[in-house]
């Protein structure tokens, strides 16, 4: 599930099964650039005297990789934080709205009462 709404609705409409909630991958189909730190690749089979082809490219690119890899893992721990932080603000908003909502009513059924003891006297 992707949303809080979703799952309260599940709930709500008597759903039993466990359901998880889980980030949105469409937030993240655009491509974009991902800043990555240095990366230095060095004594390239130095301790064997030399290299072949393949354990050359290996060795060049698998700082590459874990850079890359670093990288994503933490726009996605950004992205998760900045979903979760605008769910809790949206159901922070509608829970304030319903206070709001209760609060006008209380207000409301208090000035009848006012009017209905001013009235009698």
């Amino acid at each position: 599930m992707r949303d809080r709404l979703g799952l309260r609705l599940l709930e709500d409409v008597g759903v039993t099964q466990e359901i998880q909630l889980a980030a949105d991958p469409a937030f993240l189909l655009e491509p974009e650039e991902l800043p990555l730190g240095d990366v230095v690749v060095g004594n390239i089979g130095s301790s064997t005297g030399g290299a072949t082809y393949s354990e050359a490219a290996e060795a060049m690119l698998m700082p590459v990789i874990a850079a890359a890899r670093t990288a994503a893992a933490a726009r996605l721990r950004n992205a998760a934080g900045d979903a979760l932080s605008e769910a809790a603000r949206k159901e922070l908003d509608e829970e304030a709205q319903g206070l709001r909502e209760k609060a006008d009513e209380a207000r409301e059924k208090l000035s009848e009462k006012a009017e209905g003891l001013l009235d009698q006297n």
